[in-house]
């Protein structure tokens, strides 16, 4: 007969359990499969109080609803925050080609000189 062996899961399997889940398991199901792919951790683990508590604090946060200038900063700063990151983007972009242009013409001009001589 299997040993159970609780543990917390770390990522969400399907039909199993979900990120965050304290769940009893069987002691195949945790040696053979949860254990070598690190999808599960023993509850009695440090790291497992810590994801237990993680999960708790995001549920508190998901159950109390935020104001909306709060919700109405959060969308604001994201959008600023795409927008340097597309801005940011284009002017790598404008470097390389930059660079690609420069290189270009080098060889232009090594090809010229090469005729020449």
């Amino acid at each position: 007969m299997s040993k159970k062996v609780d543990v917390v899961f770390t990522a969400t399997l399907e039909k199993v359990a979900q990120k965050g889940e304290q769940k009893l398991v069987s002691g195949g199901f945790w040696r053979h499969y949860l254990l070598p792919r690190g999808l599960a951790i023993p509850a009695s683990d440090k790291r497992a109080k810590l994801l237990l508590a993680d999960r708790t604090r995001a549920e508190q946060q998901r159950a109390t609803p935020k104001p909306v200038g709060e919700v109405v900063k959060e969308i604001r700063e994201e959008k600023r925050a795409a927008r340097q990151d597309r801005k940011q983007g284009e002017k790598e972009k404008d470097i390389r080609k930059a660079a690609r242009l420069k290189a270009n013409v080098a060889t232009r001009n090594l090809k010229s000189r090469k005729g020449k001589e």
